[in-house]
């Protein structure tokens, strides 16, 4: 049930906030009245003004109210498996919820899939859901100490440090609809994992949040609770910052997504229609140093009798061809 907050309440909040190392400040009833007189607005234009700005203040936003309700969260949690140059796992989260550690547990616990693996890429490009139980329980599976590792304020995840699932190098998929319990697990597999962020600065949404109705009508929509990683530090509201870059729109990466080796059209954001080339039209990768070492430890050369090195597609998709780069230069590293 949402509870009513008065708006002067709020309003009071704000201004001991604001002020609270500044020394005393004239009470709202004196000083709202000045104000609106010095600023020659009207009470209502002035009310609407100071209303908007607490909430902005807050972090919160107004609720539409001839909006239609938004649908339930639904969709699969894990929304793609596979391996790219037999070597580097993928998985795409599509929703952050109860089912998410379960599924990862066991695509991680699949010792055939996960076969001589050097490195995995989590894609939380798009992940709905705003489970922070559920991002915990996720982020515990690859944390390797004990304690805790996430704090969302109605509740935490503790781990022993017993039951990592994964501890080989991640690289972790973003963009601006990383949002809420999704960005919380980015963030926390950069902390417990090392994981790298590649991609695009997150939607933010990092907070509890909650919906208010205000006496007189309306509602906004508040953060009420931060959320925090095990060493105290405060995840931002409005997102994380990758780290690595990577150019492109969210609409490029929603096409790639469905065929990350395709070649769209320059206009493929903007008309909505763009269709990716041929498959026989898909430039394929040249054969680099990795692929002749890893052909001479395997008896196998380019020009060999009996069969020769196949070169794999090239991968179109920045995000993912940035993280699967860095993936194989930690192998690389690793081995040398």
């Amino acid at each position: 049930m949402r509870r009513c907050v008065p708006v002067l309440n709020l309003f009071l909040a704000s201004m001991i906030s604001a002020t609270a190392d500044q020394g005393p400040l004239t009470p709202p009833d004196r000083l709202l009245p000045q104000l609106r007189s010095r600023l020659g607005l009207a009470t209502n234009e002035f009310d609407r003004a100071a209303s908007l700005a607490l909430i902005e203040k807050f972090g919160g936003t107004l609720v539409d109210a001839t909006a239609e309700p938004a649908p339930p969260e639904a969709g699969e949690v894990l929304a793609g498996k596979r391996r790219f140059d037999g070597e580097i796992l993928y998985l795409r989260v599509g929703q952050v919820g109860p089912g998410l550690s379960p599924q990862l547990r066991a695509a991680l616990g699949d010792a055939e899939w996960t076969r001589n693996a050097v490195g995995l890429i989590l894609d939380l490009r798009f992940a709905r859901g705003s489970s922070f139980e559920a991002a915990g329980q996720a982020g515990s599976l690859f944390s390797g100490e004990a304690g805790e590792i996430l704090d969302w304020g109605a509740g935490r995840t503790t781990v022993d440090g017993a039951a990592a699932a994964w501890r080989k190098p991640v690289a972790v998929l973003v963009n601006e609809e990383t949002r809420g319990a999704a960005g919380a697990l980015a963030a926390l597999l950069r902390r417990e994992a090392s994981a790298i962020l590649v991609g695009r600065v997150t939607g933010g949404d990092i907070a509890v949040m909650e919906e208010f109705d205000l006496e007189g009508g309306g509602r906004i929509r508040l953060p009420l609770s931060a959320v925090r990683l095990g060493d105290g530090s405060v995840l931002p509201r409005g997102g994380l910052e990758p780290d690595i870059l990577v150019r492109g729109s969210t609409e490029q990466d929603r096409l790639h997504l469905e065929d990350p080796f395709a070649t769209f059209s320059s206009g493929a954001a903007s008309d909505g229609g763009s269709k990716p080339s041929e498959p026989g039209s898909s430039p394929r990768r040249r054969i680099n140093e990795a692929d002749l070492v890893r052909a001479q430890r395997e008896g196998l050369l380019p020009g060999d009798a009996k069969t020769e090195v196949k070169a794999s597609p090239i991968v179109r998709d920045p995000a993912l061809a940035r993280g699967l780069d860095l993936l194989r230069g930690l192998a690389i590293l690793k081995k040398s």
